[in-house]
């Protein structure tokens, strides 16, 4: 499986956040016209079935793209696993998501799965391959009172890689918490330890 090149990843980059986009106007365009029938009083039938199926073609939309994605990771993943002869699952294997980014790890193949944008962004990276890793996040100035306060956010991770073309990729993962605990974990999955086999007796 070819690795994304940058011109791949900012090209997705920029599709996800055109779909955001339209779909947060979409949403404003819905709430007014739905808002405005109803400041309207909605005499007609005509005018409650044109609210009914503005909200219904929102929901309709919502669930489309929400399924469009998750069927997309899921066909990503089986086409991985017969290609690599992995085991990743989503849900069920060791890793963690955040949003569209899904960084999973199959400690017996000695492979990690890097997939972002549901899958159209895909790398598939062994163990040997990580040089080292550190984590990112944003920091929020505010001012409240007479203090400022900084909020820390958008945790994610950067891992560098022993390849010229892609050196490195970065994950969000949810808090500083989770980052501090994975860091950790990543640490153990690369010297080779395992989670113990679950008995079934």
């Amino acid at each position: 499986m070819k690795r994304p090149t940058p011109y791949d990843i900012s090209t997705s980059a920029a599709s996800h956040t055109l779909a955001s986009l339209f779909g947060t106007v979409y949403f404003l365009v819905c709430v007014v016209t739905a808002f405005v029938l109803l400041v309207g009083g909605m005499e007609k039938w005509t005018e409650k079935l044109v609210a009914i199926l503005i909200i219904g073609g929102f929901i309709v939309w919502i669930r489309y793209i929400s399924k469009q994605g998750k069927t997309r990771a899921l066909s990503v993943l089986a086409s991985v696993n017969q290609e690599y002869g992995t085991k990743f699952e989503s849900g069920k294997s060791i890793g963690f998501a955040r949003e569209e980014d899904y960084t999973l790890f199959d400690p017996d193949a000695r492979k990690i799965l890097f997939m972002k944008y549901n899958g159209h962004c895909v790398w598939v990276v062994d163990f040997a391959e990580i040089s080292n890793w550190d984590i990112l996040w944003n920091e929020q100035v505010k001012l409240q009172g007479d203090t400022f306060k900084v909020k820390d956010n958008n945790y994610r991770f950067r891992f560098y890689l022993n390849d010229l073309e892609s050196p490195s990729v970065t994950m969000k993962i949810g808090s500083g918490t989770a980052a501090k605990e994975w860091s950790h974990r990543i640490n153990l999955l690369l010297a080779g330890k395992k989670l113990p086999e679950k008995n079934n007796t």
